[in-house]
């Protein structure tokens, strides 16, 4: 029973804030929680006392209002609706309605500077001076705004809130900042984000302040809120100092199971098992930064010095970059497109050319950087930027490619050492791509985008040669099959645009051995084919099948011994070979 009393002792004393409370929807959870929990421990209370009331309900609600739930708002009108809203959860007949004047306050939470804020400056130190005293806020929760214009108080918020204005400003870095200086020292804080706080480089500022303590999130990804289309997560921190993290990833699950999907996580205990990324991260004292020279080296353009009112009215891509029969032989030059990149394998040709005598059409304000020297270079790995995970292949030929277009040469000091081809392979493996999915968690989004910030710090593993050599052998096993596979598709692709006149190739046929002939009949939007007709075109189906999906299967087992051999060469154990051979499926 003592333990049951200081439990509800200690409910009782809990110091709950929402920075920014709007009108009051997370403070009235709050309430609704607190008063649930205090019922049911009251209950357990009076049964373990024979049947004597420990506490009149209605004096825990007034300990509830005055004592646990505070709130600070921008808008005076959200605050009055806030403190209605609490009125109206314990409003009772013949009872006056209970002054919250002290808890929900007005005032603008991340400044307190009267020549910048105006009669909104906020003193946390003077409205809450007991509570900061006793050192802060035991719990801290809200859904802080995202991208409120603050380009008036832009010089002041980074004088004074240096560490989470360093990179891109936005309000709900600054409401992670302030929220954490006002949480008590073992305290609780949960926000509402955007996703992209878990993994753009241009939040790493506040992330570095989040990777000071003990924290999880789970990223709940896009239309999770009625019109808004921004991908969120839920981020949970204990101020506690560092010891694990975890991120669970709902991103690809159905959107009307996320409900029952959050009530049955437990983050805390997803915590304490730590991030699995975690674990597989080994150090081999090389990073793929060390080893490589990465860049973004494809065709660059843009307009410089446009108005926000003017912007894309350049015709500078129209007028350098197009696609068809190549206009002038002397001096256009073949580029290929992230599109015509695929694992292992590049397409052998491309339509898309670029006029190299730029000087003669571009004008004063438009700039131009052909990176051919970059180009020249062969062989060197290219993979697409437009991707949610790293999709890479070899170019042998120093072709020229667009702005889609990452590409990698191994450092001058590392070439004896290192075969590019089983650099490919360490490229493409599962382990790699394990470790950068959980860092990055790019996954089901709209626009995914490879980002060269996330690949330069992967760990890279340089094994002895033999090691090396039989992993490069399989590689050029499996760019010769994918290149076979790829133009034996082309071909059929091209043969069905032209008897079917079609305009472009649908998408299903990207993997025509993966159809049933019925699923081939509608990707080719066939109807009423007669008998004699259909009968042709089945064995012809049939036949392209069964020699693609030979080769896919050769190539499966390819990819599968080669991702096997990169994990023996960063020695993976047993248990962590299969965590990533398991998210390769």
């Amino acid at each position: 029973m003592n333990a049951y009393l200081a439990y509800r002792e200690r409910l009782l004393k809990l110091k709950v804030l929402d920075l920014a409370c709007g009108s009051g929807a997370f403070l009235v959870k709050v309430f609704d929680y607190l008063r649930k929990e205090h019922e049911r421990i009251g209950g357990i209370l009076l049964e373990l006392r024979g049947g004597t009331v420990l506490e009149e309900h209605e004096e825990s609600v007034k300990i509830f209002l005055h004592e646990n739930i505070y709130g600070v708002d921008l808008n005076a009108e959200s605050v009055e609706i806030t403190k209605l809203s609490l009125w109206l959860k314990t409003t009772q007949k013949g009872k006056r309605l209970e002054d919250l004047k002290n808890n929900i306050k007005c005032g603008n939470s991340l400044i307190d500077d009267s020549e910048v804020a105006g009669t909104k400056a906020f003193h946390w130190e003077k409205e809450f001076a007991e509570i900061l005293n006793s050192g802060g806020f035991d719990i801290i929760v809200g859904n802080p705004p995202w991208g409120a214009n603050i380009d008036k108080e832009a010089v002041w918020l980074g004088k004074h809130y240096p560490d989470s204005t360093k990179h891109a400003k936005d309000t709900y870095k600054l409401f992670i900042d302030k929220g954490l200086q006002l949480l008590k020292e073992n305290g609780r804080f949960g926000y509402i984000v955007p996703s992209t706080f878990l993994y753009q480089p241009r939040y790493q500022d506040v992330r570095d302040i989040v990777e000071r303590y003990r924290h999880g999130a789970v990223n709940l990804g896009e239309h999770i809120f009625e019109g808004v289309d921004l991908p969120c997560a839920i981020l949970v921190v204990h101020k506690h100092k560092k010891d694990k993290s975890a991120i669970v990833d709902l991103t690809k699950k159905p959107r009307g199971d996320i409900p029952f999907l959050l009530s049955s996580i437990n983050l805390e205990n997803e915590i304490e098992r730590g991030s699995s990324g975690d674990k597989l991260l080994k150090d081999t004292g090389l990073t793929f930064d060390d080893v490589f020279v990465l860049k973004d080296a494809g065709i660059n353009y843009q307009a410089v010095n446009v108005g926000k009112g003017k912007k894309g009215e350049s015709k500078l891509s129209s007028k350098l970059l197009y696609s068809g029969k190549i206009g002038n032989p002397s001096l256009d030059v073949e580029f290929w497109k992230g599109e015509n990149f695929h694992k292992y394998s590049i397409d052998e040709s491309t339509e898309n050319f670029v006029r190299t005598n730029y000087e003669d059409f571009k004008e004063d304000n438009e700039r131009v950087i052909l990176n051919d020297k970059f180009f020249s270079i062969h062989p060197k790995i290219l993979w697409r930027q437009t991707a949610d995970r790293i999709i890479a292949t070899i170019d042998e030929r120093g072709i020229w490619f667009g702005r889609s277009v990452f590409g990698g040469v191994v450092k001058d000091e590392y070439k004896k050492s290192v075969d590019i081809y089983f650099a490919l392979a360490v490229f493409n493996s599962a382990y790699i791509d394990c470790l950068y999915q959980r860092k990055v968690l790019e996954t089901g989004r709209i626009f995914p985008q490879v980002k060269l910030a996330y690949i330069k710090p992967l760990p890279f593993v340089i094994p002895d040669k033999e090691a090396q050599d039989r992993i490069a052998t399989r590689v050029r096993s499996l760019i010769g099959l994918g290149s076979s596979q790829h133009e034996k598709l082309r071909q059929v692709q091209q043969l069905l645009k032209a008897e079917y006149r079609m305009e472009s190739i649908p998408k299903k046929l990207q993997k025509l051995w993966e159809l049933s002939f019925d699923d081939f009949l509608k990707a080719l939007k066939l109807r009423n084919v007669s008998l004699p007709k259909k009968q042709e075109l089945m064995e012809y189906f049939e036949q392209q099948k069964t020699a693609l999906s030979t080769v896919a299967d050769q190539i499966e087992t390819l990819q599968r011994e080669i991702d096997e051999m990169v994990c023996d060469a960063y020695g993976l154990t047993k248990e962590e070979r299969a965590i990533v051979l398991r998210s390769a499926t």
